[in-house]
């Protein structure tokens, strides 16, 4: 998979997904128990995920591009 930028990390309101790229991509988030909370499909190189309404806590972006899938950690305060 090719370079991707999650940030700020801690995150407030809002992260950043940067791709290498524009993409065809679906972005998950999950809880630490990997419950999914959110589910979006994007076609972009870069795009924002909103976590205004996210209690705080450590979550995991999954970002699967084909049969590609990596997991990233942030944490929601």
């Amino acid at each position: 998979m090719d370079k991707v930028s999650i940030a700020p990390n801690p995150a407030k309101n809002e992260i950043s997904v940067k791709l290498q790229d524009k993409q065809d991509v679906t972005v998950k988030i999950l809880t630490q128990e990997g419950s999914v909370v959110w589910t979006e499909h994007q076609y972009k190189a870069e795009f924002m995920l909103n976590l205004a309404y996210f209690p705080k806590g450590v979550y995991y972006v999954q970002i699967s591009i084909q049969d590609n899938v990596e997991v990233y950690q942030f944490d929601k305060r």
